[in-house]
């Protein structure tokens, strides 16, 4: 709401003094404001200013300046901020579902990833959950703090057999955030690398909501809230209350109510995030089956990867169409049995074996919705 171009809107606004030389977060101010968008920008234009050079019809010379100077102190502080925190650089591919609502039909699926442009924003609501928390901590104001524990060593360890024994790669001892970045940086692009990272981020803990500030291993910092989008999280807008009493001088919730916030708030988020993906999921499904019904998908194949072994068969990533979709192991060429000691499909007549990281040619046969997939079948190239 206070975004709206062209009208005086209130805020809620943490305002920093950044060294432009080195990135330095100089100091910051936390207060309730007035805020007057002159002009308000999208991601895409945003992203294209930065790939091309080139400014909007209407962008004045005194706004390009100004464009030009946040990016400059983004990657500054973007750079401080990886060099003192050693933050986890993990890059995700968001698929989203395109849907008319008015016909009820699915248009299509897009795959958005991550870009510089999403990186600034959330570079600098980084820096203001970060500036809330020290403030409630300094103040001992009792608040909501997101936290993320360190990895589970045993669970590091699977994810390292899996990557020796299914992709040929050995990510060393992975004791510290630097050494996952090293790892991690040198993944090449391709069709392993999502599930390489898909499986990593299964290794590690779920972050979680405290009374009390941690540690959160994926961003490097011992201090750090959820203050920046209240309109869609409860855990933000709780801390804007807590400090909105104290900015009026009226009561403060009591830390033993934030830690029942904490509980409540960790689960409802898992329940959201579970309901979330279902419901993706289930949009994907129907719009493979309106693909199938209209015979778009009647002649074509796909490439995909397996990203998983089970006794069942193969749970395999279809990247062109953004969904995981499973190739039963009664279609697979030969007769094949579950090794479970080391998680391969493996012929019983020959040397013939599945294990993930393969990539198989497939062609989408039918969609379970009782099961929840995509059946896929090996497909022969032509």
């Amino acid at each position: 709401i206070s975004l709206t171009e062209g009208d005086v809107m209130p805020a809620h606004t943490v305002m920093f003094t950044i060294c432009t030389d080195s990135g330095k977060i100089l100091s910051s101010q936390r207060f309730h404001s007035l805020i007057n968008v002159n002009r308000r920008l999208n991601y895409d234009q945003l992203q294209e200013y930065i790939d091309t050079g080139k400014p909007l019809s209407d962008w004045d010379k005194n706004f390009v300046t100004n464009v030009d100077m946040l990016y400059d102190v983004f990657k500054k502080v973007r750079r401080l901020r990886k060099h003192n925190e050693q933050f986890l650089e993990i890059a995700t591919t968001e698929i989203r579902v395109l849907c008319d609502e008015e016909k009820e039909l699915i248009l299509g699926i897009k795959r958005k990833n991550q870009r510089e442009a999403d990186q600034i924003v959330e570079e600098f609501m980084l820096a203001a959950n970060s500036a809330v928390a020290e403030e409630l901590i300094t103040k001992k104001i009792p608040g909501l703090f997101r936290t993320h524990p360190e990895p589970d060593p045993d669970k590091l360890e699977e994810f390292c057999a899996l990557m020796i024994d299914s992709f040929g790669l050995n990510p060393g001892a992975l004791l510290s955030r630097t050494e996952i970045n090293k790892f991690l940086e040198h993944i090449e692009d391709g069709p392993q690398k999502p599930i390489i990272m898909n499986s990593f981020l299964r290794s590690l803990p779920r972050a979680m909501y405290k009374a009390e500030p941690e540690l959160h291993f994926g961003l490097g910092k011992t201090m750090y809230s959820h203050f920046t989008s209240p309109i869609r999280r409860y855990p933000d807008l709780a801390v804007h209350q807590q400090l909105w009493a104290l900015d009026t001088g009226d009561k403060l919730r009591s830390n033993k109510k934030f830690e029942e916030f904490a509980i409540s708030c960790t689960e409802k988020e898992a329940n959201n995030d579970e309901a979330w993906y279902s419901a993706n999921d289930r949009l994907k499904l129907r719009y493979l089956q309106q693909m199938i019904d209209e015979n778009v998908e009647q002649e074509m194949f796909h490439d995909g990867m397996v990203a998983k072994v089970t006794p069942a068969g193969l749970v395999v990533d279809i990247q062109d169409l953004g969904v995981y979709g499973f190739v039963p192991i009664e279609s697979l060429r030969g007769s094949f049995k579950h090794r479970r000691s080391d998680n391969k499909l493996v012929s019983r007549h020959s040397n013939s074996q599945y294990k993930t990281g393969d990539i198989l040619y497939l062609r989408l046969a039918q969609i379970d919705f009782v099961k929840g997939q995509a059946i896929f079948n090996p497909a022969q190239r032509g």
